[in-house]
């Protein structure tokens, strides 16, 4: 038996066998030594004991009845030990923003998936690093955070698996018994595994500073093509996901299973992706990124749907080997899609580097590449939020620290990496860059005056031309005025050869004036008898030219015209010539210019004013001439002014036709009540005292209570689209009217678009514009969901009206969320599923039994009781369909576990004497045949002659099959001050079903030091003995054990 199995026995894995017989073999004689030397050299050498004593041995374990798998798993460690900490401080500051450091381009890990083919193991992967592994790589490497991605279900042609058999001398036949009619195998992820091992570290780490993203590599089959190459097998694009973090972590696997089974393109996967929620987010708050190979190609129209993302954080994670990919590096005109491209046609995407991936056991994530990203708050949110605004930088080998690159206008306003600066003149563009190393230079890529599709090295700089504190290095510089878009981005190198890049910063024209001047004194349509009227106004401080322009009439002057009088006010905020007279009788229009002469941008403001000099006047201040209203009371209000030397007799104010009403000189206010819905004509009579002279003020006003009328044409109410679908695209289509007897029409209609995210009700706002016109065609957004239109439209009145509309955009499968597996400690089990669609409803539920029975149920069931006959694994399948016909199946087994857990082995590793390596640990190996270990807690009591201190310490969601606990190093010291103490500890073990499993009460004497004696033998030499004992006589067992043992956690294993 053995013979055979050897001749399937990688070569690798023979030489394994042969060293470590030879080593047992070794070992065995080495503690003959030992043991008749009575280890008298263990006193002497205080390196010299590395491995745990074993202090106790399940004598049950029959190996006979076990089969490999389950020797693996009880003896398997999968991660590293455990140790509990103490909650640190804060670590993290939300008053203001900094970098923190990640690396959001990280692969797992070996042992992920196989393609089982017969006997053959063919592994797809290269990366023997587990979860645990690689967030421990990035501590040390100064990472913040980290960001898991993984490959999801994997096609691969039947032309392609016939090479590969050709290769391994498979008879290419079997692969018609393999894929039956198919023609793709499909290879599939352990996503439980893959998900648990991230929670498991979430709950390692949760004292320390790192925080541990959760995602996927979704590849793309639909431009599929593999090259002539065996070694470069293609298979499709990619497209790497991270998730916001969620307490309730089976979110998380529910919209990683949605995005598995998501259609093969970019559309569906950013639907998805716009739907995901996590701890005090918003929307979309999750990180989308196209995985740049030298392989495969994404093309413009990729990269132009990332740019439309509003919600979803889009970049490019560029990840090489030993170099930066040519996406992100400068390429004066490249022929292919690159970054520089993408920002040049305003797909405003950032881009990054990568962790390099490191095989062999060599370096780890952010040991050559780090991503920075700015926050202001603390925690995944604020992570996520920095993706969104495009703050980032990456830099190679620790060369810099930090990145500031602004661009500032000259009305105040400042843009940092990511933003878009909005305005119109000359651009200062600044850097500061805190650094590691010595930097050799840094250039400054832009598209500021090229053609399309080429860019420039516009500057370089060097220490010759920047600044440079001992810190950081700095320089600024000024780009003239474009009428064109451009973006800046930074890119440098060290005298090492590593390199870093910034995000970029935009520019684009601005359609708002500035600066600006607007007058204050007096209102447009004043009437005065002052010829010499003080003018008073506010204006921008750019404008360092403004003067005042005179016309005679009642004028709409362009900026270039020049007035009958022009006075030079420059500095100053009022006018009025001084007291002399300036105003001509009549109308008279006044535009106030401004112009700044370092631009040569200018601002205006006009008014108009009529002059009666000599005479009396009356001017009405409200309401305004031409002005509209919704009120049938008309409040009027004005300003007497007779001539000089006289006063007021009296006011008579009427409208229309109407009866006069005569006021006395002290009243300037009068109420219409009643007014009719039209247009009217209110009129106002100053009476001068002693010559009785008259004047009298008209203006026209329009009342208008009546609300305009909407009506929504498309689309209709309840209204479902799906792929079928010949235009990808929603037309909303709608006709306001203001019927009523004013002229004019409406105003404008606001529209306000809601999406029910979670389809329950709730609606959200995603976005409101602003639109004109009576007839109106407006297009919506593509994509899956339930939507709400809701559209006010106003006339110049102010009045308004409203109507909505809801339609469905479905384009997706139900989103069901069934555990991959379910425990039970009966036979009767429980099963709970939920269910949702994101646009319309679920039709049909379908539970389908391993013996073929089936249940079917309405929307509102989400749980069904079932009774099975005993102990074991049982598979089911959920199927659920929507309304429009879209199904989604879910797989799960169900686990009916009767029986406790089983401790195998319980050991000490005592250090605490050591001068190398001061601790105190004890472990065990466990395992529950049917479910597996939940949690496993240690409580422990130290006691001495003085004092004793009892506590317990949890594992929760057990992984690994061995496990090992560290007592703290304060704890020991505390509560041995006579260097010597008894340690008392037990486990409980319990399953994923409740079922406990609860060891004796170990001893153990603890000793700061141990004496030197030669003919007395030690506790902890005693165990030692036993352990190699034990060893020998087990090691028959054990290398059948190893010769049986099928590789599916990687060759990083150790066993005891």
């Amino acid at each position: 038996m053995v013979i055979n199995y050897l001749n399937k026995i990688k070569p690798k894995r023979v030489k394994s066998l042969i060293i470590l017989f030879a080593l047992l073999i070794q070992f065995s004689y080495f503690s003959v030594i030992l043991v008749s030397n009575k280890l008298s050299s263990l006193n002497n050498d205080t390196e010299g004991i590395n491995d745990p004593i074993i202090i106790y041995q399940n004598g049950t374990i029959d190996s006979d009845s076990l089969n490999v798998d389950e020797i693996i798993k009880y003896y398997e460690q999968t991660y590293k030990t455990f140790v509990e900490k103490p909650i640190p401080n804060a670590s993290y500051n939300e008053e203001s923003g900094y970098w923190i450091k990640g690396d959001p381009g990280v692969h797992t890990i070996d042992g992920d998936f196989y393609i089982h083919i017969l006997t053959w193991d063919i592994h797809v992967g290269s990366y023997e690093k587990t979860v645990e592994q690689l967030v421990q790589e990035a501590m040390a490497n100064g990472c913040d955070f980290i960001g898991f991605t993984n490959l999801d279900g994997i096609r691969i042609t039947k032309s392609v698996l016939e090479l590969i058999f050709q290769l391994f001398g498979i008879p290419t036949w079997l692969l018609s018994v393999l894929l039956g009619g198919s023609n793709y195998l499909t290879i599939t992820t352990d996503w439980e595994a893959y998900h648990n091992a991230l929670i498991q570290a979430r709950w390692n780490h949760r004292n320390d500073n790192i925080f541990i993203f959760y995602g996927v590599e979704k590849t793309m089959m639909e431009d599929y093509q593999y090259l002539d190459q065996l070694g470069g097998i293609g298979m499709g694009k990619r497209m790497q996901c991270l998730l916001p973090y969620r307490t309730q972590h089976q979110q998380e696997q529910m919209y990683m299973d949605q995005l598995i089974h998501a259609a093969p393109n970019v559309e569906s996967v950013l639907n998805i992706m716009n739907t995901f929620y996590g701890d005090y987010m918003e929307r979309g708050s999750a990180f989308f990124s196209p995985n740049i190979g030298k392989l495969f190609e994404w093309g413009d129209a990729d990269f132009q749907r990332m740019a439309q993302e509003e919600y979803v954080a889009t970049g490019v994670v560029a990840v090489a080997k030993d170099q930066v990919d040519p996406f992100i590096e400068f390429n004066a005109h490249p022929s292919n899609t690159n970054w520089d491209k993408c920002l040049d046609n305003g797909w405003d995407i950032f881009g990054a580097v990568g962790s390099d991936n490191y095989e062999n056991g060599e370096g780890g994530p952010g040991l050559k590449t780090k991503t920075y990203v700015k926050v202001w708050s603390p925690g995944y949110y604020g992570v996520m939020e920095g993706f969104k605004l495009g703050r980032v930088f990456t830099a190679q080998g620790n060369c810099i620290n930090s990145i500031d690159l602004t661009m500032e206008d000259n009305y105040d306003q400042k843009a940092y990496m990511g933003d878009t600066m909005v305005s119109y003149g000359n651009q200062t563009v600044k850097f500061k860059i805190g650094y590691n190393t010595t930097i050799s230079q840094i250039k400054v890529i832009t598209n500021y005056d090229t053609p399309q599709g080429y860019f420039q090295i516009y500057k370089t700089y060097t220490n010759e031309n920047w600044t440079n504190d001992g810190h950081y290095i700095s320089a600024n510089f000024t780009l003239p005025h474009s009428e064109d878009p451009y973006f800046v981005r930074l890119e440098g190198i060290d005298t090492n050869g590593n390199r870093f890049f910034s995000a970029p910063v935009y520019y684009k024209k601005s359609t708002v004036i500035f600066p600006e001047i607007h007058i204050t004194e007096p209102y447009d349509g004043y009437i005065t008898n002052n010829a010499s009227t003080k003018i008073k106004w506010t204006y921008s401080s750019e404008l360092n030219d403004i003067r005042l322009h005179r016309f005679n009439g009642y004028k709409n002057p362009g900026s270039n015209d020049i007035g009958d009088s022009i006075y030079i006010v420059t500095g100053r905020s009022e006018f009025n010539n001084d007291g002399n007279d300036w105003i001509e009788d009549g109308w008279n229009t006044i535009m106030l210019k401004g112009r700044d002469t370092n631009t040569g941008f200018t601002a205006k403001d006009i008014i108009h004013i009529y002059c009666h000099k000599n005479f009396p006047v009356v001017s009405i201040s409200n309401p305004r001439n031409n002005s509209y209203t919704n009120n049938n009371t008309i409040l009027v209000q004005w300003q007497g002014m007779p001539f000089t030397g006289y006063g007021v007799e009296n006011y008579l104010v009427w409208i229309d036709s109407g009866p006069q009403y005569n006021l006395s000189s002290t009243i300037n206010t009068y109420t219409f009540y009643d007014v009719p819905d039209g247009m009217h004509e209110i009129h106002v009579l100053i009476n001068q005292t002693i010559n009785y002279e008259t004047f009298v003020a008209n203006i026209t006003v329009y009342v208008d209570t009546q609300n305009p009328t909407i009506n929504i044409e498309s689309p209709t109410n309840n209204a479902v689209f799906n792929e079928n679908k010949t235009e990808k695209t929603v037309t909303l289509q709608y006709t306001a009217a203001d019927i009523d007897s004013c002229p004019g029409g409406i105003l404008n209609s606001k529209v306000n678009i809601y999406k029910d995210i979670d389809n329950n009700g709730t609606w959200t706002l995603i976005q409101s514009v602003i639109l004109e016109g009576e007839t109106v065609l407006y297009n919506l957004t593509w994509a899956d969901g339930k939507y709400k239109v809701n559209i006010t439209t106003y006339d110049l009145a102010g009045n308004n009206n409203s109507a909505e509309v809801i339609y469905h955009i479905d384009l997706l499968p139900p989103l069901v969320w069934l555990p991959l597996q379910i425990y039970f400690g009966s036979d009767y089990a429980n099963i709970n599923w939920i269910h949702k669609d994101s646009a319309t409803d679920i039709d049909i539920i379908k539970l389908v039994l391993e013996n073929g029975t089936v249940f079917l149920f309405d929307k509102t069931t989400t749980n069904k009781t079932i009774q099975y006959p005993g102990e074991g694994k049982y598979k089911i399948s959920l199927i659920v369909n929507d309304t429009q016909g879209h199904e989604t199946q879910r797989n799960s087994t169900v686990f009916i576990d009767k029986t406790n857990p089983i401790i195998y082995t319980v050991w000490v590793n005592d250090q605490f004497y050591k001068g190398s390596g001061r601790y105190f640990r004890v472990g065990l190996t466990v395992n529950d045949i049917m479910s597996g270990i939940k949690n496993i807690t240690l409580n422990y009591n130290i006691t001495n002659t003085q004092s004793s201190y009892a506590s317990s310490i949890t594992i929760m969601n057990i992984l690994s099959y061995r496990i090992e606990f560290e007592i703290p190093y304060y704890v020991l010291n505390t509560y041995t001050p006579l260097n010597e103490a008894n340690v008392t500890f037990n486990f409980e073990a319990y399953d994923k079903v409740g079922h406990n499993t609860k060891t004796q009460n170990f001893k153990y004497e603890l000793k700061l030091t141990i004496p030197q004696k030669e003919k007395e033998l030690t506790v902890e030499q005693i165990f030692i003995i036993f352990g190699i004992v034990v060893g020998v006589s087990l090691g028959g067992v054990y290398i059948a054990y190893k010769l049986k043992r099928r590789r599916d956690f990687g060759e990083f294993a150790k066993y005891y």
